[in-house]
């Protein structure tokens, strides 16, 4: 199992006039329904970490006892780590297996934007879920919990459209189908998956809310036994006197049950951080190789001299690439890692093709002259001073052959991670690749254009032209970039009925 290093939660979110003073606290860590509507405590199979004090059964759901803290570096969690005296037989701890999804409960304390009974914009800056060392006998220190998995952020602002801001459930913090049934008392579900490699021990898990900004984080912990398999998970609930099975959801197969026998999790496409938190491994699974002017032109050497050499430049039939800027035709710039005082490039014996020498000594072809020639070999001859050129044919892999102002189209992977009537939650995710690209963004195309698209760790850049047509460019700024591997997203469609697989999505990189 890998785990990125943990970060704080920095998604792109819409500036808010006012701030709100703002607290809220994991209330059950394995309950038995996904999206549900109504707190139920017969539903909950395990307490966070003090549960007996702070969130007792039998007490009002969502009562104000002095649980919700600002996690710090020094004390990520309400009260020190103390497996002996946190848990009871009537707060037990949760016990899990790899490959488990997840579910835990929290009040919503009036921190929902639903336009029925609050406003629009109140915010939510991000939800995660953390993980400590296996085994370890203390807290570690904030920075040290480890990503488990993303939630994303619920979708906020006024220029969200009333059927989003009310439709459930949602990502991130604000997904309580009747929050306005008791704004501060409303039952919230999230859930998380574990990677289905986790080894088994005992964990401390961190969820981590930032309500105003990206450092007005919330904390609630708890531990966790992580065991070999369901049937081991099960045998020990059943031995609790607890029912056993995974949790169902709640808008398509609970019917009047509290949890899924089969524990089949197969249409949930989160699976942990070895596919989705890791940053360092993100995009390993996004697509095709890269299509667009990475192999246009290849160079060989054919013939080499003290002060002389010659080569082929081969052209691929599909040259040229599209344009980075469509008005501005492309080039290709060759750099030899000598200085070369003359280069005749050739068709043939008798056609030269024009080359000028740049500043930087990069000798450059230009677009026009080049696309005729797709699928065919030029001849180079260069000239150098004595003894500073190339010394064997291999030395070829030295000279950098680069297409400048095109871009380069890669598949990435478009995939849900929850799914509702009209629309659904996921991410984007991105290859490592892009951390070195000078310029690139995501181009997203939808089947139709009539519904609401929302991102976070991303910046839409649409234009109401590019709306219109379905499709979607986003960038993603410098910290998001070095610190997340996938864009998430959230998308209401209404115009018509599309999966995943219907979604077409791309990063786009142009060289400068």
């Amino acid at each position: 199992m890998q785990l990125s290093r943990q970060m704080f939660l920095l998604g792109a979110v819409l500036l808010l006039p006012v701030l709100a003073a703002g607290h809220s606290w994991v209330a059950c860590t394995d309950y038995t329904e996904m999206n549900a509507e109504d707190w139920e405590e017969e539903k909950c199979r395990a307490f966070p970490r003090d549960g007996q004090r702070f969130v007792p059964k039998g007490g009002v759901f969502g009562t104000d006892t002095g649980y919700n803290v600002h996690g710090s570096e020094q004390q990520p969690c309400r009260t020190p780590r103390n497996d002996a005296a946190a848990y009871t037989g009537d707060h037990p701890m949760a016990v899990y297996y790899p490959g488990q999804r997840v579910v835990f409960a929290h009040p919503t304390k009036n921190h929902v934007a639903d336009p029925r009974c609050t406003n629009k914009n109140i915010p939510d800056n991000g939800n995660q879920i953390m993980v400590g060392p296996r085994n370890a006998d203390a807290d570690p220190k904030f920075s040290e919990f480890q990503l488990l998995q993303d939630l994303g952020v619920s979708p906020t602002g006024g220029n969200q459209p009333d059927s989003v801001m009310t439709s459930y459930p949602k990502p991130g913090y604000q997904n309580a189908p009747k929050f306005c049934d008791n704004m501060d008392k409303a039952l919230a579900t999230g859930n998380f998956t574990l990677p289905s490699d986790m080894q088994p021990g005992r964990y401390t898990f961190l969820w981590a809310w930032s309500f105003n900004g990206p450092t007005d984080t919330y904390t609630s912990c708890w531990e966790a036994d992580v065991v070999t398999s369901q049937a081991e998970r099960d045998s020990l609930l059943q031995q609790r006197g607890q029912r056993s099975g995974d949790a169902c959801d709640f808008n398509t197969n609970c019917n009047g049950d509290n949890s899924v026998d089969n524990g089949d999790d197969s249409g949930d496409s989160s699976s942990g951080s070895g596919s989705d938190g890791e940053s360092g491994t993100g995009g390993s699974d996004s697509g095709d190789e890269t299509q667009g002017c990475d192999n246009c032109l290849t160079f060989v050497y054919t013939g080499m001299k003290d002060n002389a050499a010659t080569g082929d430049v081969t052209i691929s039939p599909d040259f040229p690439p599209p344009r980075a800027v469509p008005d501005q035709p492309g080039r290709v710039e060759i750099r030899f890692p000598f200085d070369v005082s003359r280069a005749v490039f050739k068709l043939g014996k008798r056609t030269t093709i024009p080359s000028t020498k740049a500043a930087d000594g990069a000798l450059v072809l230009t677009e026009a002259d080049l696309a005729p020639l797709a699928g065919r070999t030029l001849s180079v001859t260069i000239r150098f001073s004595r003894g500073t050129g190339p010394k064997c044919f291999s030395q070829a892999d030295r000279v950098r052959v680069e297409p400048v102002g095109y871009a380069a189209h890669t598949p990435v992977a478009f995939a849900y991670e929850q799914e509702w009537n009209g629309g659904g939650m996921g991410r984007i995710t991105l290859p490592d690749s892009r951390r070195n690209l000078p310029d690139w963004w995501v181009e997203v195309q939808f089947p139709c254009p009539d519904f609401a698209f929302q991102v976070w760790y991303g910046i839409d850049q649409s234009t109401d032209e590019q709306k219109s047509r379905g499709r979607y460019v986003i960038r993603q700024p410098e910290w998001e970039t070095q610190n997340t591997d996938h864009i998430g997203f959230t998308v209401q469609n209404s115009a018509c009925t599309f999966t995943a697989d219907d979604v077409v999505a791309t990063l786009v990189s142009a060289a400068a």
